[in-house]
């Protein structure tokens, strides 16, 4: 696969993670952190810690499909 194509691959497969994670923070910020931390925390803090969190994953996912296919050049 050309360096172009696979450069196109990988910023397509990044804003696909990206809108997955995006929505699975909003659905963490309205089922699991009002559970868990017991609604003991504003809503803009919980929104704040589901963003951080899932877009933690989503960037080792990415950083995983990297090293997957085996980029170097993303990644120096």
């Amino acid at each position: 696969m050309s360096l172009n194509g696979l450069t196109s691959l990988i910023i397509f497969n990044a804003s696909i993670i990206t809108l997955i994670y995006f929505e699975l923070a909003l659905y963490l910020e309205k089922v699991f952190w009002d559970d868990f931390l017991g609604n003991s925390l504003p809503k803009s803090i919980n929104m704040l810690i589901s963003f951080v969190v899932m877009m933690n994953f989503g960037y080792f996912t990415l950083m995983f499909y990297i090293k997957i296919l085996d980029i170097d050049y993303f990644v120096t």
